[in-house]
């Protein structure tokens, strides 16, 4: 019974995500953007590096992460300013909101 109850809880967001990716304009992108999207969404000015490091990133691979930025960055989803201290470092807003 414990596990039904994870279980119905975990679905019920998994629909209030699909939900909000359909608002902001990515209900058919693959899931790896959807979730670097949401990533970036809930943590504005992260960093690239943190999100590859993420635990719920950890079965992708970097390139899979920079290409899904790359994606939402080419659609106008995302922008970056320059970190202040590094320059190599770019911080990660997601800005499209429709």
């Amino acid at each position: 019974m414990k596990l039904q109850k994870q279980a119905e809880h975990i679905w019920r967001y998994a629909l209030k995500q699909q939900q909000l990716m359909k608002q902001i304009g990515l209900g058919n992108e693959l899931a790896i953007t959807k979730d670097v999207a949401l990533c970036i969404i809930a943590n504005p000015g992260i960093f690239l590096e943190d999100i590859i490091r993420h635990e719920m990133f950890r079965e992708s691979s970097r390139s899979t992460i920079k290409r899904a930025v790359v994606a939402l960055y080419l659609s106008g989803y995302v922008k970056y300013n320059e970190d202040l201290k590094d320059k190599r470092r770019n911080l990660l807003y997601f800005r499209k909101m429709q």
